[in-house]
């Protein structure tokens, strides 16, 4: 499984078991996940798209609120699990998902955060 996607799932687990912040959650999870690599625990792209998916009520027993200031990584991970609700194209890997959203620029995890809820559970389609 993929770290960030490890991650999303540890701080989902941190926010209902534990009944943390999402923002605290979140960080708990990358320092667990990546205990040594500082930049890792620090990337952007996969943090806003947790934490859009927590501001919006996106994943289940995480209420909405004001969590990230990422506007674009937000609306990839709303539009995402939106695509995979409207056209039930699931499974789907990261890649292939982000062509479907974003087609000219890289994938940076977005797409495993979102697919591993998804998978999860904790992200209805």
């Amino acid at each position: 499984m993929n770290k960030y996607a490890e991650a999303a799932l540890r701080a989902t687990d941190n926010i209902v078991k534990k009944r943390m912040e999402p923002l605290a959650a979140w960080q708990e999870a990358v320092s667990y996940v990546f205990p040594e690599k500082e930049a890792s625990q620090k990337k952007g792209c996969p943090r806003g798209t947790f934490l859009g998916l927590c501001e919006e009520g996106y994943i289940i027993g995480v209420k909405r609120g004001n969590y990230t200031n990422s506007k674009l990584n937000k609306q990839y991970a709303i539009d995402a699990v939106e695509y995979i609700r409207k056209n039930k194209n699931y499974p789907i890997s990261p890649n292939e998902l982000w062509v479907k959203i974003v087609k000219n620029k890289k994938h940076n995890e977005q797409m495993s955060v979102v697919l591993a809820l998804i998978k999860s559970g904790a992200i209805t389609v």
